[in-house]
């Protein structure tokens, strides 16, 4: 059984979930000293886990990135529609393991991750943070509702039938530009209301960060929009959210920002130089896509490039 993102997401606000990661992140480590060597990071998360909570889990550390898992049989409550309570609270335990532990070791860690593994629902549920938006909460330099906008949560299938994944569980090495790609993705796709209604998207999203052949550093982000009229109205949204997380971090180490719509064979190109402008309020939106907004021309089968970048394989 799988849930949408959005409906996943409208499941963590629904159980509780979102306040409790920010107690747990305003709360969780606050010593200076290392207590944990880095080389018994995840060790330290699990035994921590097994000591203080009782519960028996999986830390994974790569590079910079720190994690945790717990499996169990089921996420969902009896009518399968939002997270237990009981996962809630174990969510929080886990959270507050990892973190004490992120804020309190010798390594350099910028990314934790917790995850909740549901046999039957065949699916993983994962809660991103990077360390330092922790430390920011935790000194109130963040309200709570901007912390959360900052915690990616993430849904990954899980094999069946046995529940047990096809690789042991892995956090993947998390970066900054990766970590602001998903961010920006998961803000505009909650901004758009869910009719209960009419369940379908009027559009789809993707995007990533890369190098390009001339060692250009590029956000792209992807738009699928059915209905044309809506078209330049997307690519504004992915815009201004964009321009909210890259300020909101002070982040400048890039060289484009490129947005496309796929269907309709355009896109718009912006340089670190012109956002800087844009963030400054000195050009408008409309200036913008009058002089940036350009054709597509290097994509010519869109519909078909389009349907690829979101996962279907056409021949």
């Amino acid at each position: 059984m799988r849930l949408e993102l959005n409906g996943l997401l409208y499941s963590f606000r629904r159980s509780g979930i979102i306040g409790l990661c920010a107690a747990v992140v305003l709360l969780g480590g606050c010593e200076n000293k290392p207590t944990f060597p880095g080389d018994q990071a995840a060790s330290s998360v699990e035994k921590i886990n097994h000591d203080v909570f009782k519960l028996e889990s999986q830390a994974d550390l790569k590079g910079r990135t720190l994690g945790v898992l717990w499996t169990t049989d089921s996420i969902l409550d009896e009518a399968g529609k939002s997270i237990s309570k009981n996962v809630n609270e174990i969510i929080g335990n886990l959270s507050q393991a990892v973190v004490r532990v992120a804020l309190s070791t010798d390594r350099p860690i910028d990314f934790i991750v917790v995850a909740v593994r549901g046999l039957k629902e065949e699916m993983e549920l994962r809660v991103v943070r990077s360390v330092d938006d922790v430390r920011r909460a935790q000194a109130e330099a963040l309200s709570v509702t901007e912390s959360m906008n900052r915690t990616l949560f993430q849904q990954l299938p899980v094999d069946a039938p046995t529940g047990v994944p096809a690789k042991p569980f892995d956090t993947g090495e998390w970066t900054l530009e990766e970590f602001l790609s998903k961010q920006v993705l998961q803000r505009v796709r909650m901004s758009k209301p869910v009719d209960p209604q009419n369940p379908m998207p009027t559009e789809l999203y993707d995007g990533k960060y890369f190098k390009d052949e001339k060692n250009n550093r590029v956000f792209e982000f992807s738009i699928l929009t059915f209905k044309q009229e809506n078209s330049k109205d997307n690519i504004l949204d992915v815009l201004r959210t964009v321009r909210d997380v890259i300020v909101g971090y002070q982040y400048d180490n890039f060289d484009q920002i490129v947005i496309r719509d796929l269907i309709h064979n355009r896109r718009l190109v912006i340089g670190r130089s012109t956002m800087k402008i844009f963030e400054a309020k000195q050009i408008s939106e409309e200036d913008l896509l009058k002089t940036r907004l350009v054709s597509d021309t290097g994509r010519p089968s869109a519909f078909k490039n389009a349907l690829e970048v979101f996962g279907f394989n056409i021949s």
